[in-house]
């Protein structure tokens, strides 16, 4: 199979060695990987590590947003940075300012996200120097809101507006430098990471073939998801010349559920000259072979990987698909749909050269 070099022809020496290794492995090695909030630090990485007897092999976090809004258990379990971490209401009891958004019971803190992004920074630094691999994402409400998200300003199921989008991706509108101005602030974080040496698996924008966020359920060639895509590769690899980052484009494995579609991956793909690794998110324990040989398909050589799931995949679809470079829990859901007997079984299948 083809081992593509990284899409960024200036990719750092560390970019580089990472994907060499992720090469190397494909076919040999599925590695574990866990996601943590950026309110959770290191517990769910920490809690798999308790489990299993080792650290999973990948770091997962997100630059996150601040919510100001009126219904943050509808959407708690994206980031969170002021939501209520999904599972742990009671410990937000500790913070020494509270705000109970109005019309609901859900209750959300008072924070510093500019620190809470340094803080991850950090953590991703000390974990890089201890062996881990890191990923990143960002959950970026709408570019005129900028950090800050309410109830539909990450959320819009599909009812962004059009007109609004073509701003947002045109060069020159004003929604267009409010998006530089969004993008260029998790640009100085990516920043930090590249000055410490850090490569990083970046997978901006994901689940772009569903209609949940503002950037989904865009196809028009040319106006449609690609644009926005490339333009972030753009902005980030030449105009703030971040070469450490590794790209994954992240689609959710498609779906015909009425009201949770999640389309065909190759009407979203912005083609392979600004793609490393080609991901998918796979929820409801949704295990079809089709997830697997369609992303490979469409891949042409690059790797591929489940970038989030709730279920596990089984012992037999891992064997069955055995290209997969990591799987990644989403925060808590990893026990909350997985037993701690399964979580070990799946975990015996992974890290480990196959036979």
């Amino acid at each position: 199979m083809t081992n593509h070099p990284p899409c960024n022809s200036n990719a750092s020496p560390g970019a580089r060695a990472l994907l060499a290794r992720l090469q190397a492995q494909r076919g040999k090695v599925t590695l574990s990987a866990q996601h943590d909030y950026i309110t959770s630090g290191t517990r769910y990485f920490d809690a798999v590590a308790a489990l299993l007897g080792r650290s999973p092999t990948i770091f997962g976090s997100d630059f996150s947003f601040e919510y100001h809004g009126s219904q943050p258990d509808a959407i708690g379990h994206c980031g969170p940075a002021n939501l209520t971490e999904p599972g742990h209401e009671t410990e937000w009891e500790f913070a020494p300012e509270k705000i109970f958004a109005p019309e609901s019971r859900a209750e959300v803190r008072a924070i510093d996200l500019h620190q809470l992004r340094i803080e991850l920074v950090e953590r991703c630094i000390r974990l890089h120097r201890a062996g881990t691999i890191i990923t990143l994402m960002w959950h970026g409400p709408t570019p005129d809101c900028g950090d800050c998200a309410g109830d539909h300003d990450l959320w819009h199921q599909g009812k962004y507006p059009e007109e609004k989008w073509q701003e947002v991706i045109t060069p020159g509108t004003e929604f267009f430098r409010q998006w530089e101005a969004q993008v260029d602030r998790v640009a100085a974080y990516l920043k930090l990471l590249a000055d410490a040496d850090v490569p990083v698996l970046w997978r901006p924008y994901h689940e772009m073939n569903g209609g949940w966020f503002w950037w989904g359920h865009r196809t028009t060639p040319g106006f449609g998801y690609a644009r926005l895509w490339r333009n972030l590769f753009n902005r980030l690899t030449v105009t703030h010349g971040l070469n450490n980052l590794l790209w994954v484009w992240n689609p959710n494995a498609p779906r015909v559920t009425a009201g949770d579609e999640a389309g065909p991956y190759a009407d979203y793909y912005p083609g392979g000259d600004v793609v490393d690794v080609l991901a998918t998110d796979i929820y409801h324990n949704d295990y079809r072979d089709s997830h697997a040989t369609d992303l490979l398909a469409l891949a042409e050589g690059r790797l591929i990987a489940l970038g989030e799931v709730g279920h596990l995949p089984s012992p037999d679809y891992l064997a069955r698909h055995p290209d997969w470079s990591w799987v990644m829990p989403w925060g808590g859901l990893l026990f909350r749909f997985n037993s701690p007997d399964f979580i070990q079984s799946v975990g015996a299948h992974l890290d480990g050269a196959r036979a």
